[in-house]
């Protein structure tokens, strides 16, 4: 997995397409972040955000089985730590998914529909834009003061 870790302090990766790359890309978050003296909950968040990002670009994203890069950058700054997601999978607006209905019994509920609920709660801002036929989510998680 090429990484690349920029003077200003930003950490970029590109991953392919393949569940296979999640692990190797926690290493990569959790390294930077621990060099920074990251509060474990920002490690926690990030990366349970990034999973369910992720794992649904991959499991959903493409209507092919070919090699695609999924371009992921972190930016901390003093207050925040800025996520920013890239993939030149077909147009998907996650903040346009309807909320689940979580006042079903969990019998009746479908599978699936959790994960980009789950994200919305645990990050302070969410951005989506579609720019040069991919999209770009951005994730802002405030860090502890």
């Amino acid at each position: 997995m090429p990484q690349q870790a920029s003077n200003t302090g930003q950490l970029k990766l590109q991953i392919s397409n393949r569940l296979e790359e999640l692990p190797r890309l926690q290493q990569a978050v959790n390294a930077f972040l621990q060099e920074r003296a990251a509060a474990p909950t920002v490690l926690f968040t990030t990366n349970l955000v990034l999973e369910e990002i992720i794992t649904n670009i991959i499991k959903y994203g493409y209507t092919d089985q070919e090699p695609h890069t999924i371009t992921i950058t972190l930016e901390p700054s003093t207050q925040c730590l800025k996520i920013r997601v890239a993939d030149d999978g077909r147009e998907f607006n996650p903040l346009s998914a309807a909320p689940p209905d979580t006042s079903l019994d969990l019998a009746h509920r479908p599978i699936g529909g959790l994960g980009i609920h789950l994200v919305r709660h645990m990050v302070n801002a969410l951005c989506y834009q579609r720019q040069a036929n991919q999209n770009v989510l951005e994730m802002t998680i405030d860090l502890p003061a």
